[in-house]
């Protein structure tokens, strides 16, 4: 259950990097 929060948090710093590229 608390792998859920951490996989949000880490998709969240994906997105932004793929905006940046």
């Amino acid at each position: 259950e608390e792998e859920e929060e951490e996989e949000d948090d880490y998709w969240e710093e994906e997105k932004e990097w793929g905006a940046d590229s």
